[in-house]
């Protein structure tokens, strides 16, 4: 298990955040990742726009993970349609 930090920049809106957000944790966890912290960012404006969204709400989070998984949680990140863009790093 190596350590990973997973930031994502989702849609706006009180209910689309929060559902996201444990759609993520949900899909770290299937995926057999030990979450550690999360931070909320907040709300931020967005240099160029994505889809046509001007803000978005960066969210963030440690995890432990096996780097043989991290491909699949970055395939199923890209799928959700309320996350406008994700990144997935080793912490060192």
């Amino acid at each position: 298990m190596k350590n990973y930090e997973v930031t994502a920049v989702l849609k706006e809106g009180s209910s689309i955040v929060e559902e996201t957000k444990n759609a993520i944790k949900d899909i770290l966890s299937r995926n057999s990742a030990e979450i550690s912290s999360e931070e909320d960012w907040g709300s931020k404006k967005i240099w160029h726009k994505i889809n046509g969204q001007e803000t978005g709400f960066f969210a963030h989070w440690k995890c432990k993970a096996n780097p043989a998984k991290v491909a699949q949680i970055k395939a199923e990140l890209l799928l959700n349609e309320n996350i406008l863009r994700s990144l997935v790093v080793t912490q060192n």
